[in-house]
Order: C-alpha cells, then sequence, then structure tokens
C-alpha cells in the first residue's frame, strides 16, 4: 500500500532508503519480507555492512528497526517521510528562485520555471487509493458498462472524477455542451486527457 507512497530516494538516512530498496526487490519478487530476508538481500548487493544509524550497522540495525512504530501506522509512516522530503525540496526550490531573482532573470521566466518545478511534485496518499480498482476488475465494469450502453441502457457516462460528476448530476449526457475554463497552466488538457 506504501509502494506509491515512499520511494528510497526519499529517506534522509540513506542507510534506511537502502533497507526500503531491498524490501521492494523481495516484494516484487514475491518473497516474504522479515528482518532475515531484508538483510540476505542487502548482503546479496554488498550493502548490509554499510547500513547504519550512527549506533548500529548491519542486521543490528534491522533488528532496531522492526521494534519501533506500529505496522498498523504504516501509511502514516509513509506519508510523513514523503512530506519531510517534499518541504525539503521546497526549502531548496526556494532558494533556487531567490538567486535566480537576485541574478537579473526576468520575472516571467522564473514564474515559468517556478510552475514547470511545482508541476513536477507529486504528492501520493493513501486516501487517494480508495477507490482504486485491479485491471482485471476495471476491465469486467468497462465490459459491463459497454454492453449496457450497446443496448441503450446508458443515461449518463461518468467521468471518473468525483466532483465532477456530482456537478454534472452523475456525467455527461448526450447533447451537452460542457466547458472547462481555466487560466492557462491550470490542468485543463491533463482533466480532458483522464
Amino acid at each position: 500500500r506504501v509502494r506509491e507512497i515512499v520511494k528510497p530516494e526519499m529517506f534522509h538516512n540513506v542507510s534506511y532508503g537502502e533497507v526500503w530498496s531491498a524490501i521492494e526487490v523481495l516484494f516484487e519478487n514475491g518473497m516474504s519480507i522479515d528482518t532475515i530476508t531484508v538483510g540476505d538481500q542487502l548482503e546479496r548487493v554488498y550493502k548490509l555492512d554499510r547500513v547504519s544509524n550512527g549506533v548500529r550497522t548491519g542486521r543490528g540495525l534491522l533488528s532496531d528497526m522492526r521494534t519501533m512504530g506500529d505496522p498498523r501506522n504504516v501509511e502514516t509512516y509513509a506519508e510523513l517521510i514523503q512530506d519531510y522530503f517534499v518541504k525539503g525540496n521546497l526549502e531548496e526550490f526556494g532558494k533556487k528562485i531567490i538567486v535566480w531573482s537576485a541574478n537579473g532573470r526576468r520575472a516571467a521566466d522564473i514564474v515559468h520555471d517556478v510552475t514547470t518545478e511545482m508541476g513536477k511534485i507529486v504528492l501520493y496518499s493513501s486516501k487517494a487509493t480508495e477507490h482504486v480498482y485491479d485491471i482485471s476488475q476495471a476491465a469486467s465494469e468497462a465490459y459491463d458498462e459497454t454492453v449496457n450502453a450497446s443496448k441503450g441502457l446508458v443515461k449518463r457516462v461518468a467521468t471518473g472524477l468525483y466532483e465532477m460528476d456530482r456537478i454534472l448530476n452523475g456525467g455527461y449526457t448526450g447533447g451537452q455542451l460542457v466547458i472547462i475554463a481555466a487560466r492557462p497552466g491550470q490542468g485543463k488538457t491533463a482533466l480532458l486527457v483522464t
């Protein structure tokens, strides 16, 4: 559940990022994840002796990590890691803006670059995955909807965006004109592509 939220590079301690990378490899290979298998994976890539929190190293660190926190709070921990990482990036980006401003760049160029860079920041949330379907379920529902549409049973076509569907009283209807308007760079095209 947290693989969409946390990436190895987000950890402030590089060793924790290495441990997370090992966990991801085990998960992708369908293997059990525990301190022994994570330690073995780190050993396979010659990183077990290098992972440290400044006090403990290797399997000792993994053992300590196992006793920290509560597994039921994994999504909250993942969101905190992401939050600190993004705030650190924003802080660095803020410094860059100050340098750009002081070095005489034109305001329009700075605004363009800021908008571009801000658009690259993606915040994942466990709440965002509440409405995610696996491919077999999505394909089955799409097939059913296509069959119903061919029989004339579909009166509205949902956009898949809950707030938009609410505004449109359930989705698009035949003969309806919907105009999407906003300032440049606000995501009109991205909305229409979804």
